[in-house]
């Protein structure tokens, strides 16, 4: 099936199906009414959308740390560095009880914070004013 096909389907321009296939957008919940009426099986469509959605999230996040980073006037490196920290911390505060992943969030909270005055105090931050 054409993508131009496949957005007809769906009730969408052909611009708009290539958005979403781009990870430009995410589809809104009609384009997935509109396939699953039409008999296509939309669950895969679903995990991709709220994983395309999760990397959107995670890009803009990284974009705004980063020129936060920036204006704070830090060194190269430093904000990856302390993601890559940050990362460490998470996986080290994730408990599984059951089969369900869960955050211990009281420590997790801590540690984040713990890094992140740690990355104030060695940049010499200290005036937020």
């Amino acid at each position: 099936m054409s993508q131009a096909d496949f957005a007809k389907l769906a009730g969408v321009h052909r611009r708009s199906q290539i958005n979403y296939e781009t990870g430009k957008r995410v589809p809104p919940m009609s384009y997935f009414d509109a396939l699953h009426r039409a008999g296509i099986d939309v669950s895969d469509l679903l995990d991709w959308a709220l994983v395309a959605t999760q990397e959107i999230k995670t890009f803009a996040h990284f974009k705004f740390l980063s020129t936060v980073v920036t204006l704070l006037g830090l060194k190269e490196g430093t904000l990856t560095a302390a993601l890559d920290e940050a990362y460490k911390i998470a996986l080290d505060c994730l408990v599984v009880r059951e089969d369900e992943p869960f955050f211990d969030q009281e420590k997790l909270t801590k540690e984040i914070n713990a890094l992140a005055m740690k990355l104030l105090n060695n940049e010499k931050i200290r005036d937020f004013s």
